[in-house]
């Protein structure tokens, strides 16, 4: 077993089978079934060959990194080769090397009991997939987590070198994580001409939930730039830094000219917030924006409102809003069972 320093043989000498001890079955012929990246990697012997969706010959380079506000920051990585993540799909990296030892030369930490056991492997989505011209770029937009252990400790690298709002060349720092795996259940609107209705899409996210929505709306504008397909989107946005957020989707609408307004999309936004955001001229002139003070009422008004209950449901967030939220749809008439979730802790 190449690069196995020890190995251990397990002799069975006997068993008892318990007849139907778990409900749990795998329909036959089901593709929806996936190893956990949370597993053990597996070590292949010298004559077996790997499954051909492996990923453990692939190492991510830490190369920017963007700084929004004193907790919210891009980082982008280079994958050692191509790798396909579709849109809204996260990525699983193992930290276990770059925590243990390189961060200490880079900033100044110490471990304590709370972390000798920690695996070091985290799940982030994607904000900006790779593409044809950068297969081997993508970027996550994470939020360092109050007595967390990996977050922090990225944030302050990448504090180190760009100030808020700017970006910086991190390469030089040389740091690496292989990559674990590529997950993510949200379907990828693909485009639908006109003469068949076009795509109507309601897009539901409470702050950082945004994520996957971000990289949805680089999918879309994309298609717009080519003018592929027809859309109707509405974005309802919960956050208590709309202007932050709101820098973020202009930032994915760039590959669309910011003052014309494309005859093949419509982009409404719906944001609530304690605040009143100051960066809405950041938007693209063609999105529209409706603000509301506070949060998403449950009494479906809102989802009333953009017709939901004629669209694509796709929802993310924590999950007292995620309830919230499908209170209020069931409300505006949406059957639950249609809406798309996904999950926003690992």
């Amino acid at each position: 077993m190449p690069s196995m320093n020890v190995l251990t043989t397990i002799y069975v000498t006997g068993y008892a089978l318990v007849q139907d001890a778990l409900t749990v079955r795998e329909t036959p012929g089901s593709t929806l079934v996936e190893r956990s990246p949370y597993s053990p990697p597996v070590r292949y012997l010298a004559e077996e060959k790997p499954p051909e969706n492996s990923y453990d010959d692939v190492t991510v380079s830490l190369v920017r990194a963007r700084i929004h506000s004193g907790n919210l920051v891009t980082l982008t990585f280079k994958a050692s080769r191509e790798v396909q993540i579709n849109p809204s799909q996260n990525i699983v990296l193992d930290l276990t090397s770059f925590l243990r030892g390189h961060s200490h030369t880079l900033v100044d930490w110490t471990e304590d009991e709370s972390t000798v056991n920690d695996d070091c492997v985290r799940t982030w989505t994607v904000s900006i997939p790779p593409t044809a011209a950068s297969p081997c770029l993508f970027s996550i937009t994470m939020r360092t987590i109050t007595g967390g252990l990996i977050t922090p400790i990225l944030y302050k690298i990448a504090s180190r070198y760009a100030q808020d709002g700017e970006s910086a060349d991190l390469a030089s720092l040389k740091v690496t994580a292989p990559l674990r795996g590529i997950g993510g259940t949200l379907p990828v609107p693909e485009p639908i001409a006109a003469c068949d209705g076009g795509r109507s899409l309601l897009w539901i996210a409470g702050g950082i939930g945004l994520t996957p929505f971000l990289s949805l709306t680089r999918h879309v504008a994309r298609h717009v730039s080519r003018t592929f397909g027809v859309w109707d989107i509405a974005l309802v946005l919960s956050t208590r830094e709309p202007d932050v957020m709101l820098r973020l989707i202009a930032d994915a609408l760039n590959a669309l000219p910011a003052t014309t307004a494309p005859p093949d999309l419509s982009y409404v936004l719906h944001i609530f917030s304690p605040v009143s955001p100051k960066s809405v001229d950041a938007l693209p002139a063609f999105v529209t924006v409706h603000q509301h003070l506070g949060r998403i009422g449950d009494d479906g008004e809102v989802f009333t409102g953009v017709g939901a209950k004629d669209r694509e449901v796709q929802i993310c967030g924590p999950l007292p809003f995620v309830q919230n939220a499908m209170k209020a749809l069931e409300c505006a008439g949406v059957d639950p069972e249609q809406v798309k979730r996904e999950r926003f802790t690992y």
